[in-house]
């Protein structure tokens, strides 16, 4: 789900050697022969003062004004790698060259570069991690370098109530319609919705196989019944579900067809385990729009 992407946007630019800290991000830069006007980041094409980003958020980091690039008739070449590594130093994602597809180089002057990520999955909720990115003239000897340092939090919106034993890594909404992770709780008509539960563990096995229940339950404001699944795994009770499978996803999928429908839809999902005691249940309200 995570994924990091260039962009090329527009603004203007002072050429310098420096070094800056940003001590509200805590975003370190450093030039040589290249600079930029400014370096911050953004979500949703607004800038944030922060380095904190729920799962499933995407970010940027924006490097405005680009200055320094040696032009080949009226063109640039730049290039630019990322690494994420985890708080022990584990390479998580890495990409040599965000721009290798700009091989014709880059007429837009002046000029701003930027690296997009999104913080989910191989990434964690709870982790901490370092984003350093590397610009480079692939026709001189400059170099810009970025490192941003941030953390990754679960939906607050999703209350989780479980027996001890029982632990689960990540907790979230998907929209099927833009295949994002929803962490407002805002879901559509005729949308289907998935709240998804990973890294499932405290269930009973037995010959490689797990014997959960899961239960499903949604209100309206108004106490409307909109739906009550006492189990939809009824049909595994005997055969029991693949132990692998199950601690990696386990789904339930929402559609609402109609708007007609009285916020906030109260949710609830609970899963339990035949054969012990173990259980999980995820709390969260909807708001429902067109």
């Amino acid at each position: 789900m995570q994924f990091i992407l260039p962009f090329l946007l527009l603004s203007g630019c002072n050429f310098s050697k420096s070094v800056n800290i940003d001590l509200i991000s805590g975003l370190t830069t450093k030039g040589d022969q290249i600079s930029c006007e400014n370096v911050s980041v953004s979500v949703d094409n607004q800038a944030v003062n922060r380095s904190s980003f729920t799962y499933g958020e995407t970010f940027s980091i924006n490097f405005s004004g680009v200055e320094g690039l040696k032009t080949e008739n009226g063109k640039v070449f730049p290039g630019m790698e990322f690494i994420v590594r985890s708080a022990a130093g584990d390479t998580i994602l890495a990409n040599s060259d965000i721009y290798s597809d700009y091989e014709s180089g880059i007429s837009l002057s002046p000029l701003v570069l930027s690296a997009t990520l999104t913080a989910a999955s191989p990434l964690h909720s709870g982790g901490d991690y370092t984003l350093n990115l590397r610009m480079w003239d692939k026709k001189d000897r400059g170099t810009f370098s970025a490192v941003f340092k941030f953390t990754i939090t679960p939906n607050e919106k999703i209350a989780i109530e479980k027996t001890d034993g029982v632990s689960c890594s990540e907790l979230y909404l998907l929209s099927k319609e833009t295949g994002k992770v929803i962490n407002d709780n805002v879901v559509k008509v005729n949308d289907e919705t998935y709240l998804l539960f990973e890294g499932l563990t405290g269930f009973t096995g037995s010959d490689d196989r797990v014997f959960p229940g899961l239960s499903m339950k949604a209100t309206g404001a108004d106490g409307e019944l909109l739906m009550n699944y006492e189990d939809m795994f009824s049909d595994y009770t005997v055969t029991g579900i693949d132990a692998e499978e199950f601690q990696n996803q386990v789904l339930t999928k929402l559609n609402f067809n109609t708007a007609d429908i009285k916020n906030p839809i109260h949710l609830s999902v609970t899963i339990w385990d035949k054969k012990g005691k173990a259980s999980i249940s995820a709390l969260t309200d909807l708001k429902l729009v067109n």
